[in-house]
């Protein structure tokens, strides 16, 4: 009997150092989470973002392989982002195309494309055939198209590279106001 209660002593002391033990380890390397400030409020993959202007048409469009989107700053970040421009005249409708691998865009004021940026036209008769650049930034207000790096643009018959590029997706003028300083209007139709 005398075996039995040194045992079950034993047992109860054990027992006790063991909790001890766990509390002391519990309490001095909890694991905190911590959840960073700033996450994205949703991601979404394969997505398209269109706006519309008051007379109903399509004014621009913007799709892209990854759309991250903060709702605290107003600020989207895409991969893969191709920007559409439509612009409606008399004569029918110019649409230019900007894509790029990598993209910004503050909700309703500019859209930044960076790393190998293309920008094409989809009509004929345009100023360029294609203009590129390592980053463009995109002026949803004035609808102008401006670069401080250097910008290569190829015509039909030229191809010519400067710094500070503008151009007005409007009129279709495109301009270097760098070197070299030029202004390349569209063709008389």
């Amino acid at each position: 009997m005398n075996v039995t209660k040194r045992s079950i002593l034993i047992a109860f002391v054990l027992s006790v150092v063991c909790g001890l033990l766990y509390l002391y380890t519990n309490t001095f390397f909890k694991t905190k989470i911590v959840i960073p400030e700033g996450l994205p409020t949703f991601i979404a993959y394969d997505s398209t973002i269109s706006t519309y202007g008051k007379s109903g048409k399509v004014e621009k469009s913007l799709t892209s392989t990854k759309l991250t989107y903060f709702n605290d700053r107003n600020l989207y970040f895409f991969d893969n982002p191709l920007i559409t421009s439509y612009t409606y005249t008399d004569k029918g409708m110019d649409v230019w195309h900007l894509k790029g691998q990598r993209g910004s865009m503050l909700l309703n004021e500019f859209a930044t494309i960076s790393e190998d940026v293309v920008l094409t036209p989809g009509f004929e008769n345009a100023p360029v055939q294609k203009a590129t650049a390592f980053s463009l930034k995109y002026d949803f207000h004035t609808n102008k198209i401006t670069s401080t790096d250097t910008v290569s643009i190829f015509g039909q018959a030229f191809s010519t590279e400067g710094k500070d590029f503008s151009f007005d997706l409007t009129n279709n003028v495109l301009e270097y106001k760098g070197k070299p300083n030029a202004i390349y209007y569209p063709k008389k139709k």
